[in-house]
């Protein structure tokens, strides 16, 4: 059994006590002395100051000295880690739920008990949000090899493929400037400039000035360039990036959802801490 589980349970049966309910219950409402607390109890202060001790040495109680009466209140940081520690058990019991209803067979994997040893240490943090965050800083790492790698077959690098797939418009207008490249493919400008013009020298692209604003050069893609962008393409969903293409629809969805919302509040973060 795990270390933590070891640690919980003597917690636990110090809450299972009713009395000691009650009076984490007042101490909630306000630090109070021993005569205080037995003034709300059906107890003897005697009996108040036992339950007093066992609290205190459980870590869930402080005390410090006011005149010759000893003033006890709460400890916060105390039942947080109680509370992380609850949730990380509700939480692998809803997986658990959820992997049963779902026939999956995914385990908990390694990254779940390193941080179960993690959050020891570093009980404020709630080791489930970890989790995520370094699953998806994973997840980042190996998509960005994959594509580099399956980009490589084709003489390109993976920003060349995303801006040529960008271009790859099925409809009109068939072709875009350097400043909306840009920005949809979150790539920055002087760098998409770099990139667009290596794709020009090798004739993937074509590039005219705007009729209407000469400042603007208009990008399209030429039929080499649509050829080799879709046979990249037709490789990444084959083979490179099967892991993706071959989760449930369901899942797409549902993982679809999270990152639309996630990525603004992420860029909203970045901003605000510039």
């Amino acid at each position: 059994m795990s270390t933590k589980y070891h640690k919980i349970s003597p917690l636990l049966g110090v809450l299972a006590d009713p009395l000691r309910q009650h009076i984490i219950s007042l101490l909630a409402e306000g630090a109070r002395s021993v005569s205080m607390l037995a003034a709300a109890t059906p107890v003897s202060a005697s009996a108040v100051s036992q339950h007093l001790r066992l609290l205190k040495e459980h870590g869930l109680i402080t005390d410090c000295k006011a005149g010759r009466q000893r003033i006890y209140s709460l400890c916060p940081q105390a039942f947080d880690a109680l509370a992380l520690r609850l949730l990380a058990v509700r939480d692998r019991a809803l997986a658990a739920e959820a992997l049963a209803s779902s026939n999956d067979t995914t385990e908990f994997d390694q990254i779940d008990y390193s941080l179960e040893q993690w959050a020891e240490r570093w009980v404020e943090v709630d080791p489930l949000t970890i989790g995520i965050i370094v699953r998806m800083r994973l997840v980042a790492r190996d998509l960005e090899r994959l594509s580099r790698r399956s980009a490589a077959r084709f003489g390109l690098n993976s920003a060349q493929v995303l801006l040529l797939a960008t271009l790859d418009r099925p409809e009109a207008p068939s072709e875009c400037s350097l400043t909306e490249l840009a920005r949809i493919c979150h790539i920055s400008l002087p760098a998409t400039a770099r990139h667009i013009e290596q794709c020009k020298q090798d004739g993937l692209i074509l590039c005219r000035q705007d009729e209407y604003d000469g400042r603007i050069q208009l990008i399209r893609l030429t039929t080499q360039g649509r050829d080799l962008i879709h046979q990249v393409l037709r490789q990444q969903r084959l083979q490179d990036h099967t892991p993706v293409y071959t989760l449930p629809a369901s899942d797409r969805l549902q993982l679809a959802r999270i990152l639309r919302q996630l990525l603004p509040a992420l860029h909203l973060a970045i901003g605000s801490n510039s």
